[in-house]
């Protein structure tokens, strides 16, 4: 698949990979599948039901810090929502997501797509792991410029003069910063 899948398991248990990798996931279990991981998951054996929910999306550009979840198993994104009261807010933004996009309403994408930003920056800010500070806003700006003018030819020096960017040394990292 070319795009994420976020996955949240409402009730049961489910069951992700097989063998040694077997991960299970429980009422509150958030994982998220990138692009290239295997999607082998189902209801897990010992569990008579798993209700989950799910969205599967292509991210904009300045989403990229949300996708780097720091719980990782076999590359997917994992979060444990610790209590009922988080469930009941991630399952309405999931179901206010669903209902949205099945709407048929003018700006029902752009609008699920706002509702699919909100769930994960909510998921951002439950991760006790999630650094304060996400991306250089430099760097957002440059990405929102890029997502804007996707419909045209865009080289990367005119970003960069855009931006005032210098070209040399110029490279696409992660920056993080201890203590």
């Amino acid at each position: 698949m070319k795009g994420y899948i976020l996955n949240l398991t409402i009730k049961g248990q489910g069951k992700v990979f097989d063998g040694e990798e077997t991960l299970y996931c429980n009422p509150g279990d958030l994982l998220l599948f990138p692009p290239k991981a295997a999607h082998n998951y189902g209801r897990s054996p010992d569990s008579d039901c798993w209700y989950h929910r799910w969205v599967y999306f292509r991210p904009r550009a300045y989403w990229a810090d949300w996708l780097e979840w720091h719980s990782k198993a076999h590359q997917v994104g994992r979060l444990t929502l610790p209590n009922n009261q988080l469930l009941t807010e991630f399952d309405r933004l999931f179901a206010n997501i669903e209902q949205t996009q099945r709407s048929g309403r003018r700006f029902a994408e752009e609008i699920g797509m706002n509702l699919l930003e909100r769930l994960l920056l909510r998921a951002m800010e439950e991760d006790p792991l999630s650094p304060q500070k996400i991306m250089d806003p430099r760097v957002i700006e440059a990405c929102q410029f890029i997502t804007g003018n996707l419909a045209g030819e865009l080289r990367i020096d005119e970003v960069a003069a855009t931006f005032a960017f210098r070209l040399r040394g110029w490279h696409i990292c992660s920056v993080t910063r201890s203590g």
